[in-house]
């Protein structure tokens, strides 16, 4: 699929409006190749946040107070997390993991208590 960009025209004036159009037009290589390295850079950055945000879900003090479902569910995030990077729309489009739900059927919002 070729990724394409809106170009600003100039404003054309009539007498009383200024009306203003717009362009597409297909991108160089090069921008898309900008276009690809600004994703990668803030995809990896949402990866290493969710991890570093579920960190607390590893230590054995939280560990030992959790029930095999809690933990199986978090680890399984945890590797989606880490497995984003293997699809097809990455890193320009890739669909995020959830957090797991909690205990209380709300999804988690990183209880490091």
């Amino acid at each position: 699929r070729d990724r394409q960009k809106a170009v600003e025209l100039t404003p054309v004036f009539d007498g009383t409006v200024a009306v203003q159009t717009w362009e597409v037009q297909a991108m160089s290589d090069q921008e898309k190749a900008d276009v690809t390295s600004n994703a990668l850079i803030a995809a990896r950055s949402i990866q290493r946040s969710l991890l570093a945000a579920s960190d607390w879900t590893e230590m054995p003090s939280v560990q030992s107070k959790k029930d095999q479902t809690w933990k199986d569910n978090w680890a399984a995030y945890r590797t989606a997390v880490r497995d984003v990077d293997k699809q097809s729309t990455w890193p320009l489009g890739p669909v995020w993991p959830v957090e797991p739900i909690n205990d209380i059927g709300e999804p988690s919002e990183s209880e490091p208590n």
